[in-house]
């Protein structure tokens, strides 16, 4: 019988409470002496980036030749840039943790205590991130207070103040210069500045030898502060050559993420020989179900073996399964993966049966509300989750099966094939084929035929379940029809999609009665506008740009001669103009989607589909709704300036006729138009306001009427009829 990890492992404390944000790293200067050093050092596992870090990082410090002066952390977020920088911070401070932890390099990279600072990118100081530095390497207030960028013979004036090595660490830079991407000052941002006194400082430190700099960036993340970056060590390269060294913190695709995951969560592992048991029985047990045809022949009993020495405690499949989705957005791949991997730990110590050998994705527990919501976070596969495989009433399908067949396979094989269809990626790989699940679920004795009739049972039942055309089982949602309308909504030609909104808004707001308005410009140049109003009354919709009138519309207005005859539909809103282009590229990818027959009438999707085209309307209405909610129309008071007056859109009544709801703001208190102005009672107000245009003159020629009417914007707004003149 062979021993369980429960009874040969032990874990270290809190293993199976981790959360990201207990695991992510802050670094003062106050947290960095030798004490605290050894407790971080001791429970971290040596990367090939973190060794080729401390190697060419004490070159430089030591002052010897060749070292490069600045260092570049590459790869997503959680991908173990922070504990690198960390790592550089104890060590260059401390010189004995560098002679306990990495004594050969320190004896030939050898220097003293370096000085230390270090800048976190999601602070925002006063002072700027020059200034935080230069408070920390002891000259506070050395460069000029405000949004002056230091040059770079100001940064070398710092550097030869300081005699002893100096380690400058910068994390997280992309948040930072995105965040001044957004703050303007003068003809630019304050990230044009801060990337300057970036590129200056990058070049600053090449002119002494023990200035060491490490930077890290946000692989496919805050994309213009990353822009930012690469200008600046462009810059530099310039002048002096090649000056960065870029490094992997951790290398995702082989055994360094599981042998960090050992390091971090188990402090005891049974010896060599006892793993070598445990893995030379599992590679017999796959040899045994690939004779009986079971499981596909792919490795032999020997490679199977070697893979559990490797991996031990875990499966040597769930790295791969795991790697399917830790190109996720939202994931975080090494923080994320201790996390993930502490909540499969809490499943397997808390099941009541201590019978794993070896730890999976199948042992997560679902039934464990952490454990549960954290699976669920990764991917959104919530009804997945509770038709299918778990629910608290016992409901999901998967219970159901396991319940008839009086054992848990189904649950096993549902919780595998669920980790491995977490991918939200672009056309990503997802789930099992039934070998693979087979082979990840074979144990010593194992009969595999109660998962192969459990896996079976779930394709028949389970509603979210789907086979590939290539034999993959994964489980799904919408997600995969977003995921597809997401690409043409993408990809859709700027053009086509502003055409697609200004067709929809003439749609909306098509003058079928004339009576408000005679023409309708949907997103017109200003020429369009300036044209038109010379012949009717015009609805021109202009996007918002933050300012009432927009500020080309004012420009045009104050030129017009007919100034009475344009009505503007606009908003206050402009930061949900991208809403709105969002909204009109999903109306547009479904429409591509049907009439190319990517998704056709009778596929399975169809009825998803039809949801999700009335899903879209409905957004894209929504959005116009909000973005065009002033309408602004021509005003003029005794004694003052025509002006273009501004006034909410009414929202009563029938709100998809856009015609309608002008007339009716139009009609409301103070009015600007008269719909049945003919009528005797109401003429004579009109005929009032014509008389005081022409004060004294006995006899006006009606084109007179008509041109002063449509220029002064004291007139009302009247309703064309064909016997009006009478």
């Amino acid at each position: 019988m062979l021993p369980t990890v429960k009874d040969i492992c032990q874990l270290n404390e809190g293993a199976l409470e981790i959360r990201i944000s207990d695991s992510i790293e802050r670094i003062d200067n106050d947290s960095l002496d030798a004490a605290a050093g050894q407790q971080f050092l001791s429970h971290s596992y040596l990367t090939n980036g973190m060794k080729e870090l401390v190697n060419e990082g004490f070159k430089r410090l030591s002052g010897s030749s060749g070292g490069r002066p600045v260092f570049r952390l590459k790869q997503a977020m959680g991908g173990g840039k922070t504990h690198l920088i960390k790592t550089m911070a104890f060590l260059a401070r401390n010189p004995e943790l560098r002679k306990e932890f990495f004594p050969e390099t320190s004896t030939r990279y050898a220097f003293g205590a370096a000085q230390v600072a270090f800048f976190n990118g999601r602070e925002q100081p006063n002072d700027y991130f020059w200034g935080r530095i230069a408070a920390q390497l002891g000259f506070e207030g050395f460069f000029k207070a405000g949004t002056e960028s230091p040059g770079q013979e100001h940064w070398q004036a710092l550097f030869d103040n300081i005699e002893v090595p100096v380690l400058i660490l910068l994390d997280e830079m992309p948040t930072y210069f995105g965040y001044y991407r957004t703050q303007a000052v003068g003809s630019g941002t304050v990230a044009d500045i801060a990337g300057r006194a970036f590129a200056n400082l990058l070049t600053a430190s090449s002119g002494k030898k023990n200035i060491c700099i490490i930077v890290s960036d946000l692989e496919a993340s805050y994309a213009e502060g990353t822009q930012i970056i690469n200008t600046a060590l462009e810059s530099s390269r310039k002048e002096l050559n090649r000056i960065e060294f870029n490094i992997t913190p951790v290398d995702l695709s082989g055994d360094e993420t599981y042998a960090i995951l050992k390091k971090r969560l188990f402090s005891r592992l049974p010896d060599n020989a006892h793993i070598a048991h445990i893995a030379e029985s599992f590679g017999k047990a796959i040899e045994q179900a690939q004779r009986s045809k079971t499981i596909e022949q792919q490795k032999s009993p020997e490679q199977i073996a070697s893979e559990v020495e490797q991996t031990y405690p875990f499966h040597p499949q769930m790295k791969h399964i795991f790697a399917l989705f830790k190109e996720n957005k939202e994931f975080q791949q090494t923080r994320g993966l201790l996390e993930l991997a502490s909540r499969l730990l809490k499943s397997v110590w808390e099941r009541q049966e201590n019978d794993v050998m070896l730890i999976g994705p199948q042992h997560f527990d679902l039934s464990i509300d952490e454990v549960r919501e954290k699976i669920i976070s990764i991917s959104r596969l919530d009804d997945a989750v509770a038709r299918d495989i778990y629910s608290s009433d016992g409901s999901a399908h998967a219970q159901t099966i396991d319940a008839n067949a009086g054992n848990t396979a189904a649950a096993q094989v549902a919780n595998l094939l669920l980790v491995s269809s977490l991918s939200t990626a672009v056309n990503p790989v997802k789930g099992l084929t039934l070998s693979e699940t087979l082979e990840c679920l074979a144990t010593p004795n194992a009969d595999l035929s109660f998962y192969q009739q459990a896996c079976d049972n779930l394709t028949k039942s389970s509603w979210y379940l789907h086979k590939s055309a290539e034999g993959r089982i994964y489980f799904d949602k919408l997600e995969n029809l977003t995921k597809m309308l997401t690409g043409l909504a993408a990809r859709a030609p700027e053009p086509k999609v502003s055409e697609l909104i200004a067709h929809r808004l003439r749609e909306a707001f098509e003058p079928k009665s004339k009576r408000a308005y005679q023409k309708v410009l949907a997103l017109p140049s200003i020429d369009e506008i300036e044209k038109e109003v010379q012949v009717n009354r015009v609805l021109a919709i202009i996007s918002p740009d933050s300012k009432l009138p927009p500020e080309e519309v004012g420009k045009l207005f104050t030129t017009l001669v007919r100034k009475n005859n344009l009505l503007v539909l606009t908003g206050e809103k402009s930061f949900e103009v991208g809403k709105l282009y969002e909204a009109a590229r999903q109306v547009y990818a479904v429409a591509q989607a049907k009439a190319t027959g990517k998704v056709k009438k009778g596929d399975p999707q169809w009825e998803e589909f039809e949801d999700l085209i009335e899903r879209y309307e409905h957004q894209f209405n929504s959005v116009v709704k909000s973005l065009f909610d002033k309408l602004l129309f021509p005003s003029q008071r005794p004694g003052q300036e025509p002006k273009l007056e501004s006034r909410p859109l009414e929202q009563t009544g029938n709100t998809t006729d856009g015609e309608n709801q002008i007339i009716a703001t139009l009609t409301k208190d103070p009015v600007k138009l008269y719909v049945d102005w003919v009528e005797s009672t109401k003429f004579s107000g009109v005929r009032s306001r014509i008389e005081r245009l022409f004060e004294n003159q006995d006899e006006v020629a009606w084109s007179d009427i008509r041109d002063r009417a449509q220029s002064n914007c004291s007139m009302y707004f009247l309703v064309p009829s064909a016997d009006w003149q009478d």
